[in-house]
């Protein structure tokens, strides 16, 4: 059994989680929000007072935060990642940022505490996360993606290698750029139906 762990338990991060934690792994949980972490520890999983206490204890950690500033903070804020992580730790991180914005926070990672990030965004919403049905984007080296992939498996029903750090954002940004289309797009019919 493995010690995985997990920072950030919102509205897709927390059935994310879930489904992780069901499968048998030992999952070790931060998030800023108690309760959320007290949602986790009744379903079996060990609460971390911080990010770093997670990289102590886990090579494989997942983050799920809300924007590229939180990424940055989980990272290099105090008892951030970094303080405790080593060139064995790998974060896949299902953040949706910028590409050159996660291409810069994980070469910084990197040049600190040798840390390998895979960039993993998920697109589906939390009831398709639910039910294990996301689908996912992911950037980085190819080593790095395959030690991801049995993981993210339990929550993600297909997962595309776009190629280096910083592609599986990029892919994901189209994605969003052709739903917003469609979007824009039904409302300009309905207002002429």
């Amino acid at each position: 059994m493995t010690t995985l762990g997990w920072i950030g338990l919102g509205r897709i991060g927390l059935p994310m989680a879930s489904r992780l934690l069901s499968s048998g792994h030992q999952l070790l949980v931060h998030d800023l929000d108690p309760a959320k972490v007290g949602e986790m520890v009744l379903k079996g999983a060990a609460a971390a007072a911080s990010p770093n206490e997670i990289a102590a204890r886990a090579a494989t950690i997942f983050t799920c935060v809300i924007d590229g500033r939180s990424l940055e903070d989980v990272l290099f804020g105090p008892d951030g990642l970094t303080s405790a992580a080593s060139a064995d730790t790998l974060l896949v991180d299902h953040t949706s940022i910028d590409p050159s914005e996660c291409r810069a926070l994980a070469a910084r990672a990197k040049s600190v505490c040798g840390l390998r990030m895979v960039d993993a965004p998920i697109s589906g919403g939390g009831a398709v996360g639910v039910e294990g049905k996301l689908i996912g984007w992911l950037g980085g080296d190819a080593e790095d993606v395959e030690r991801a992939k049995p993981f993210i498996a339990h929550y993600v029903a297909k997962a595309t290698h776009m190629g280096a750090i910083g592609q599986g954002q990029l892919s994901k940004s189209c994605n969003q750029f052709i739903v917003a289309s469609t979007i824009a797009l039904w409302s300009q019919m309905l207002r002429y139906a």
